[in-house]
């Protein structure tokens, strides 16, 4: 999990840091957690990653002409699967924050005591956001994307072609990798994304899936299939 701490105080970042990393340690989880005190760099992670998948933000920046709120609202624009938790040292604030999409306002001074349910509810967050809900025939289907082998798109359809069947789906393709982990999914042609899970080797200009399908990779597209393909297969060696 990758975990985002903001607060213009680095001492209260550090202490938050250190709350959560021996939690999650305890838990045997395994977080990458940044500690950002500017709302520049901050923004340049959100721009360069991914996927980020939990912020913690500070909301009263002292000096500072905004808001933790008003951070919150920009990075969303960039990370909007990112949950977001609300630390402070004020309750003056609790109404405020509803004007953004997040799932806990905790006191800097129960952190480690709310911790558990904090963790807990995105955890249960993501497992829920880990399907998708399509349209076949004017039916909805649902579909796991650890289930999904490849997607092709041809006309005005794309076939989804998963480990139990291949559903057709009037879904623009660019839509649908934006619905998809962009750490395990990777658009490599114009009408086709993989599922880096089910690939079994890169060569020259396609990808060899593990039930023999060869998926072409554009040249444009060459670069970065390389790069998240090896980047996937470091992660799960």
């Amino acid at each position: 999990m990758k975990i985002c701490i903001f607060d213009d105080d680095l001492q209260h970042a550090q202490n938050a840091r250190d709350c959560i990393a021996a939690y999650t340690a305890a838990q045997g989880l395994s977080c990458d957690i940044a500690i950002y005190t500017s709302e520049n760099d901050l923004m340049a992670r959100a721009r360069e990653d991914e996927k980020i998948d939990l912020l913690f933000s500070d909301i009263n920046l002292g000096q500072a002409q905004k808001t933790g709120i008003e951070v919150v609202k920009t990075f969303q624009t960039l990370q909007p699967a990112c949950q977001v938790v609300y630390l402070t040292n004020y309750l003056t604030f609790a109404t405020e924050v509803y004007d953004t999409p997040h799932i806990y306002f905790v006191l800097k001074s129960e952190l480690e005591q709310r911790l558990p349910d904090v963790l807990h509810k995105a955890d249960l967050l993501q497992k829920q956001s880990r399907v998708l809900r399509l349209k076949k025939k004017g039916m909805e289907v649902v579909i796991a994307p650890e289930s999904i082998i490849y997607c092709e798109h041809h006309g005005r359809m794309t076939d989804i072609v998963t480990t139990d069947e291949t559903f057709a789906v009037y879904q623009k393709i660019s839509d649908l990798m934006g619905m998809l982990d962009a750490r395990n999914f990777v658009r490599c042609h114009m009408s086709y994304i993989v599922h880096l899970r089910y690939v079994a080797r890169f060569q020259r200009a396609s990808f060899i899936m593990k039930n023999g399908q060869v998926i072409p990779i554009s040249r444009n597209s060459i670069g970065e299939a390389r790069r998240k393909f090896s980047a996937f297969s470091g992660r799960v060696r």
